[in-house]
């Protein structure tokens, strides 16, 4: 995926390479590492940790993104399992896959396992899926790193808004108002987030 996007926009300076965790050895430091959805399926952090140190330039940042499987509730649940439901009912916007074979309990259920376990099906991602903890993560990073920004983000869109079909416009507008939704949730504290970010330094 990475060459494709390389050729299509003539990345001509980018290289790309892919190793395990444990191979990765390279010859110069960098001014920015990114880790993004990865870090919740580590084993071993204190590896992770040592990759960073030995590859990041003195003053240089890393930047994690990641989700927090751990922390999607039932009431996160519910209301994607209501924003489903409803978008049963219009005719112009619609969530790709159709729920009405299902009885409600069995919906839920099926949010829930899709939610806390990233997958669709019965086929997982990574033998080591969810090894750490959300909190578990976070610590060990406030630990090893000087934090220069922590944030939390949605808690039921992230799996959501990916699935509209139809009128584009509506689209749009619909998402906008399903985001300020999830915002007033948060802020509320009425669901948990789903994803974060985190930027940090060495000590």
């Amino acid at each position: 995926m990475a060459n494709t996007y390389k050729d299509k926009f003539n990345l001509t300076k980018n290289s790309y390479y892919v190793n395990s965790l444990e191979d990765l050895e390279r010859n110069k430091k960098y001014d920015i590492i990114t880790c993004v959805n990865s870090l919740h399926h580590l084993t071993d952090l204190d590896l992770f940790y040592s990759k960073v140190k030995k590859y990041l330039k003195p003053n240089g940042q890393v930047f994690i993104y990641d989700v927090s499987p751990d922390l999607f509730s039932e009431i996160n649940g519910s209301f994607v399992l209501l924003i489903r439901t409803l978008l049963m009912f219009t005719e112009k916007v619609k969530y790709f896959e159709n729920f009405k074979v299902l009885d409600m309990d069995t919906k839920f259920k099926k949010i829930l396992y899709e939610w806390q376990n990233e997958i669709d099906d019965l086929k997982k991602q990574s033998h080591n899926d969810h090894y750490h903890s959300t909190p578990e993560i976070i610590s060990f990073l406030k630990n090893k790193f000087v934090e220069i920004s922590y944030k939390q983000y949605g808690g039921i869109l992230m799996r959501l808004l990916g699935g509209l079909r139809g009128d584009i416009s509506l689209q749009k507008k619909l998402s906008k108002q399903l985001i300020d939704f999830e915002k007033l949730l948060i802020n509320k504290k009425l669901i948990n987030p789903y994803t974060y970010s985190f930027i940090g330094k060495l000590f």
